[in-house]
């Protein structure tokens, strides 16, 4: 699929859903029954040990509770929702908390006890739903039912891009965002180095590296302290930066959401290694025609066409989302037609860019190069052409 805009984008447009109980969970939580059956077997052995008396009316209760926990078996219900969770981030305030699932373009709010749950699944990788009990005055069964309740609900919670409703919430949330001045993503310059040298590029020449393992540990644990979701890495090319790797670790372990700009030119293996295991919304990779001679042109590196396609089929093949961005211009502007054929043998989309960004440099104007209007693209999109595509697509 193919489709127009200003200048590559990596936003977020997701619906909201809102269940009546916040949950979340992590891999190790795997057994939150046989848990809840163990709290409460052993609040009747602690008590017994302490010489504490319980009546047989509490000590059939408490019985009657676990054997209703044994019954009331969470186990699958866990499972498939850690599988959905995968893909979500979440934060916690004070007596809130939130969260995305991105690939289901998705928000969730969560109240006080379910940002408790969720935070003590995050951590812990199981709920003390003795506590949680105890602070809210509650029977440990209903806490144990709710929470099977918000599971189902949960894995059934779905967007509806034709509700109002959700379109309301979806406002609603944003706005909490902007009341609260709290950054739903930020926008990280890793490096301002460059191994293409691409004849549209407006960035001046590259300075002296800002960022260190240091300051940007800190950034990131200031920007999960305010409860931003998401990093977005661009450059210069971001794998050019000296310790990438550690980098992408970093912001993995903090929890965010990521999104990557970049050539494709020179993702390593271990690169691949981490991103496949964290939560990757979007590697955004830069292609300018399916004509190899005509992308190299644009980035005046010799080679970069196949390396970057070569690059696209390692990141699918290691289920890691990849997005295609085609600046036009006027060296490639017959190339539309072939990028989206390319995309298609793929299996990936592209978002087309029909104006260029004036350069920094006052020697270099890149405004020159603009060629199309946003309507005469989408006709050439969709126009006939594009001959070579599939011979240069088979030879890739």
């Amino acid at each position: 699929m193919a489709s127009v805009q200003h200048q590559p984008t990596g936003g977020c447009n997701e619906e909201v859903c809102t269940p009546d109980l916040g949950y979340h969970s992590s891999e190790s939580a795997q057994n939150g029954n046989l848990l809840f059956c163990e709290y409460l077997q052993n609040t009747i052995k602690k008590a017994r040990i302490s010489g504490l008396f319980f009546s047989p009316f509490r000590v059939a209760i408490l019985r009657r509770q676990t054997n209703n926990a044994r019954k009331m078996n969470i186990q699958p219900l866990i499972v498939e929702v850690n599988d959905k969770l995968k893909t979500s981030a979440f934060r916690f305030l004070e007596t809130v908390g939130y969260g995305i699932d991105y690939k289901n373009n998705q928000y969730y709010f969560l109240d006080e006890i379910g940002s408790r749950i969720i935070k003590s699944l995050t951590e812990y990788g199981q709920v003390d739903i003795g506590s949680i009990a105890a602070e809210y005055d509650a029977p440990i069964e209903l806490i144990l039912e709710d929470t099977v309740a918000f599971l189902q609900g949960f894995l059934v919670c779905e967007s509806d891009e034709k509700s109002l409703a959700i379109q309301s919430q979806d406002e609603a949330f944003l706005s909490y965002f902007s009341d609260n001045r709290i950054p739903l993503s930020a926008t990280i310059e890793i490096t301002e180095a460059c191994n293409e040298h691409c004849v549209h590029c407006y960035r001046p020449e590259p300075s002296k590296e800002a960022w260190s393992v240091e300051l940007f540990e800190r950034t990131c644990i200031e920007l999960k302290d305010i409860g931003t979701l998401q990093i977005d890495f661009t450059g210069g090319e971001p794998f050019l930066k000296k310790g990438f790797v550690e980098y992408l670790k970093i912001a993995d372990k903090h929890g965010f959401i990521l999104s990557i700009l970049t050539n494709a030119t020179l993702v390593t293996d271990d690169a691949i290694d981490v991103l496949k295991n964290a939560k990757v919304r979007n590697v955004y990779v830069s292609i300018y025609s399916s004509n190899p001679d005509i992308h190299d042109a644009i980035t005046r590196l010799p080679g970069s066409f196949y390396q970057t396609v070569a690059t696209i089929k390692k990141l699918t093949a290691n289920n890691i989302p990849v997005f295609l961005n085609a600046p036009i211009m006027a060296i490639n502007k017959d190339s539309p037609q072939g990028i989206t054929a390319l995309a298609d043998s793929l299996g990936l989309e592209v978002k087309f860019a029909y104006k260029i960004t004036e350069s920094y440099n006052k020697k270099i104007s890149t405004k020159k190069i603009n060629v199309y209007s946003k309507d005469e693209l989408s006709k050439q999109i969709n126009g006939v052409g594009a001959q070579l595509a599939i011979a240069y697509i088979t030879k890739a």
